[in-house]
């Protein structure tokens, strides 16, 4: 579990190889939130897990609590532990690559991230723990886009924002806010790259010729957007 010690050592050593390892302009941390969906939680647990025998104790031990007993404190304590990994990180990164970029995908709305995946990303931008956040702005609603991107906008003194946008879907929606976001931000990062080009990724996406004519009429429907 995250919440184990020897667990955060062995994601930090695993990042540590990657940035002393390989050349890298940077590292990404895609999924540094706890896993609130199957397959990485139980299926009916929702956001109250882990209850293992170990973390309890952990818990106990750093609280004098069960979860039961203060649900607030239990949030915070599971929302203390993603970011001490992120620290963790941080601190490997600034020791054994300086000058490699350190940047994160994080929750289009910061306190419901907090909320529903204990990632506290306004928290990292404050300590200065990452150098770069894409937020996954996700939804068919542009409006709804809109007024997060407005929101995110409001952070760019502190850290440089990326904006994250969503390529499947209606054409004609999708081709709106990428000209928003590329207006807004001076770069954005495009999800995913599966949903416009054939990959050998047969688990995400079907790799058939109905699938790849999709793919192909999705590019040819979006990429004219990104042209200056």
């Amino acid at each position: 579990m995250l919440f184990r010690s020897e667990v955060r050592d062995h994601v930090v050593a695993v990042c540590e190889e990657l940035v002393t390892r390989y050349e890298l302009d940077g590292l990404h941390l895609d999924y540094i939130r706890f896993p609130q969906e199957p397959p990485a939680t139980p299926v009916g647990s929702g956001s109250d897990w882990p209850r293992d025998a170990r973390t309890l104790e952990l818990y106990r031990a750093a609280t004098g609590l069960a979860p039961d007993d203060d649900a607030r404190a239990w949030d915070g304590w599971r929302t203390a532990q993603v970011t001490a990994l992120v620290r963790a990180i941080r601190a490997m990164v600034d020791e054994r690559a300086p000058g490699t970029a350190l940047s994160a995908a994080v929750g289009s709305e910061l306190s419901h991230a907090v909320e529903a995946y204990h990632q506290d990303a306004g928290a990292w931008i404050d300590e200065g723990l990452i150098d770069l956040v894409m937020p996954m702005n996700y939804t068919s609603d542009t409006e709804l886009f809109a007024e997060r991107m407005a929101r995110w906008q409001g952070w760019t003194d502190r850290v440089e924002v990326v904006m994250g946008v969503m390529v499947k879907g209606e054409t004609e929606v999708r081709s709106e806010q990428l000209r928003l976001a590329t207006r807004a931000f001076p770069r954005i990062a495009v999800f995913a790259y599966h949903d416009l080009w054939d990959s050998r990724n047969e688990i995400l996406t079907t790799q058939d010729d109905d699938a790849t004519l999709e793919r192909a009429l999705r590019r040819g429907g979006l990429l004219w957007t990104l042209i200056p």
